[in-house]
């Protein structure tokens, strides 16, 4: 233990001194967010998210992104716009690319419909690719870890292809956890997460990292941290997003507080730090630009706490296809970030709904075609709850035949089967070839929320 504790003294001495000449260093520039005095002085770089950075930065500008991205996010529970396709092409790039012929390669439409379908062969592709990737920007000091979300699909397929590839499984209950214990999940290989993690009753297993809500969780976490699990952390939650989750570190006094309390924990109990924003809702670069703003303050809290922050959890929701770039493009710089002060951490990346989304399809069968425009199929919002949440790939083939052709833009609407006014899967879209009753139309994209969120309607029984 007194080994450990010179090393970590060591290296926060380090980050000292390297403070001290970034304190004489000129203002960067470039930021995804106006910033002109991001840094310069230490009071003045110190935290983005202290109140001095937000006086420095133009507030005014910061809140108005806010009010215009609260009226298209809403409070929908995946963390997504009311229309992201909106929000994708102005903040994150073009939806995914027209799927080809061959995508529907593994997949056979039932006799009854509609029915939804586990699309294997981009699943395994999906995630043996993704912990490729997250093997290759590991180093010595980083190990980096991806943790699929429990909630997002609990499939027992998902379940046990991510455990086969590496990940581990972040639980937000314990339901959640004995899901994934079936699944072969180990308790080295479980986050536990959320206001709520211990509904409806505690299990015997102890988690790799319990992640607290609150200076109250995390206040009592203390007593029991030798039983809790192995490592412990707290939420932060950045100032310029509203939440209801986590712990808000925006004065010097919060943040002091909190260095306080993860100074008492015990030598051999792990500390982590979690932050999580749905970078699908906000933009992939401004996402990238905040998680930057929270390795400075993982970097304070060591100074001030004199312990090493071992545990480093970045979430979550990325867009499948913004995922991979990330992986690709910006986590090596996180990675080499956080190696920097040569302290073995442990760097978890939630991909959230990146993993799941394009795994499963919904099938459907045209019921009727009115007007020539008006499209009804057997498929509605009960199978596709979040069919307004994201940009939800489309394909259609004749009744009888074999090759799928992609959905294009024009000027038909697609409405389920349900009498709902909502009822909408999709408008201002166009078929290679006319639609007749008993033609297939097959909703892609259909394997994160619109799963775990499914609700049974018109069918003739209750839930």
């Amino acid at each position: 233990m007194a080994h450990g504790t010179k090393m970590v003294d060591g290296a926060l001495e380090g980050v000292r001194r390297r403070r001290a000449a970034q304190d004489r260093s000129p203002p960067r520039t470039g930021s995804c967010l106006s910033t002109a005095a991001v840094s310069g002085t230490r009071a003045a770089r110190g935290f983005r998210w202290s109140d001095h950075h937000f006086r420095s930065m133009s507030h005014r500008r910061i809140s108005m992104d806010w009010e215009h991205l609260t009226l298209m996010i809403g409070d929908h529970p995946s963390g997504m716009p009311v229309l992201a396709r909106r929000l994708r092409q102005s903040l994150a790039g073009e939806a995914s690319s027209a799927p080809t012929s061959d995508y529907l390669e593994d997949a056979i439409t039932p006799d009854i419909t509609p029915a939804r379908l586990f699309l294997t062969a981009h699943a395994e592709r999906r995630f043996s690719e993704s912990q490729r990737l997250l093997n290759s920007i590991s180093n010595k000091y980083v190990q980096v870890v991806g943790a699929y979300s429990v909630k997002t699909n609990p499939d027992t397929r998902l379940l046990t292809l991510a455990r086969s590839c590496g990940f581990w499984a972040e639980c937000i209950s314990q339901l959640e956890v004995s899901a994934a214990c079936r699944a072969g999940f180990g308790q080295e290989s479980i986050i536990l997460n959320g206001p709520a993690k211990w509904w409806p009753s505690r299990n015997s297993i102890r988690p790799k990292l319990v992640i607290a809500d609150s200076v109250r969780e995390l206040q009592s976490a203390i007593k029991n941290a030798d039983t809790l699990s192995q490592a412990i952390g707290i939420r932060i939650c950045p100032r310029i997003f509203k939440s209801r989750f986590g712990v808000s570190l925006n004065t010097e006094k919060e943040i002091d507080e909190v260095a306080g309390i993860l100074s008492q924990f015990p030598l051999e109990t792990g500390i982590g730090l979690h932050f999580h924003l749905a970078s699908s809702a906000i933009g992939a670069e401004r996402w990238v630009w905040l998680a930057d703003s929270f390795l400075e303050l993982v970097e304070e809290l060591e100074l001030r706490a004199r312990r090493a922050i071992g545990w480093v959890d970045l979430g979550g929701g990325w867009h499948p296809d913004d995922w991979v770039q990330f992986l690709s493009e910006s986590a090596p710089t996180i990675v080499e970030k956080l190696s920097g002060k040569a302290i073995p951490r442990t760097l978890v990346l939630e991909p959230g709904k990146a993993m799941a989304q394009p795994t499963m399809a919904v099938a459907s069968r045209v019921i009727t075609v009115r007007d020539g425009n008006e499209v009804v199929v057997d498929a509605s919002i009960a199978e596709l709850p979040d069919i307004n949440s994201h940009p939800h790939r489309m394909m259609s083939r004749k009744k009888g035949t074999n090759k799928w052709y992609p959905v294009v833009d024009g000027a038909i609407r697609v409405y389920g089967r349900l009498c709902m006014e909502t009822d909408v899967l999709a408008s201002g879209v166009s078929f290679v070839h006319r639609l007749e009753p008993g033609d297939e139309v097959m909703f892609l994209d259909a394997g994160a929320y619109d799963v775990s969120m499914a609700f049974d309607f018109g069918r003739g029984q209750s839930s």
